[in-house]
């Protein structure tokens, strides 16, 4: 499989999958939420996807370092 390492990091380590081609990193995820426009946006939906957006980094770091 072709998977963004952090997806995959966790079978890695315990080795359960190994990293075969180092030089091909696989093709950029993106997330994404569809929400109205700004005008029309009730603050917490802003709360919401800052949250979210914060949330996951923090993950995808700490996966990415092993914890």
């Amino acid at each position: 499989i072709n998977k963004p390492r952090f997806e995959v990091e966790p079978f890695i380590r315990d080795q359960r999958l190994r990293v075969i081609l180092a030089t091909t990193p696989p093709t950029p995820v993106q997330f994404a939420a569809v929400y109205p426009h700004k005008k029309l946006q009730d603050p917490k939906v802003r709360l919401l996807l800052d949250f979210m957006a914060d949330r996951c980094q923090r993950l995808i770091k700490d996966i990415l370092a092993g914890r």
